[in-house]
């Protein structure tokens, strides 16, 4: 796969998920972000 900004690989992409890993000797991590439904607000990025 093709590497996201800072290096990270993205894993999965969903209309409302997305994911990412980051490794290497020193460290391991993974980034998710996911749209969050509040009742009665905008929706927003959480």
């Amino acid at each position: 796969m093709r590497r996201a900004a800072g290096g990270f690989v993205p894993l999965y992409r969903t209309e409302e998920e997305w994911a990412a890993e980051l490794s290497n000797a020193t460290v391991h991590g993974v980034l998710h972000l996911a749209w969050v439904w509040r009742p009665n607000t905008q929706v927003g990025l959480g």
